[in-house]
Formats: C-alpha cells, structure tokens, sequence
C-alpha cells in the first residue's frame, strides 16, 4: 500500500512539474515496538524500501518515557542497519 501511495504522488509531482525526491515521505503509525523486533523491523523495511524517510510510532502506555526507553534498546542498531546515518537526529532525508 506505502508504494502504491508513493507512486501516485511520484506521478503527480511529474504531471506538476515538482521533483519527488525534495518531498519528505513519512508515516505514523505500526506496530509496537515491544511486541516483537523482527515483526517491527520488517514492517520499517517495507516502508522504508519505496522511499518513506521517516516513521513516527509513538505509545499509548501509562509510562510514555519507559516505553521510549525499552524501544531504543531493542530497536537502536538495528535500526542503523535500515536507515544509515538517519539515526543521529539531523539527516531529514533528501528534502532538507
């Protein structure tokens, strides 16, 4: 569904005259990142192989920052497998 989405606006860019790349393509929503890190992990790779730059997962937990905590321990490296160099906090990805 993300590359289906991703190529219709692809294709509006070019009938509009406007370059895709310089649009930032970003999700919210998935899966818990608790629940599972191979599960979470392949659903971020299928986003992120069309050309989505960001996913925004956020909790709806009682302890907001514990959540945070145990998802970066789970998730951080391998993470930086999928997204080089998106991890530090200052790549926004090709339309910065």
């Amino acid at each position: 569904m993300i590359a289906h989405k991703l190529g219709v606006l692809t294709r509006h860019c070019d009938s509009e005259g406007t370059d895709s790349v310089r649009i930032e393509k970003s999700i919210i929503g998935g899966p818990d990142a608790r629940d599972g890190t191979d599960a979470f992990l392949r659903e971020i790779e299928e986003y992120a192989a069309p050309g989505t730059t960001k996913v925004w997962n956020s909790p709806a937990v009682p302890d907001p920052a514990g959540w945070v905590r145990e998802a970066t321990s789970r998730l951080s490296s391998r993470l930086g497998e999928i997204l080089p160099g998106r991890l530090d906090g200052h790549e926004n990805g090709p339309g910065e």
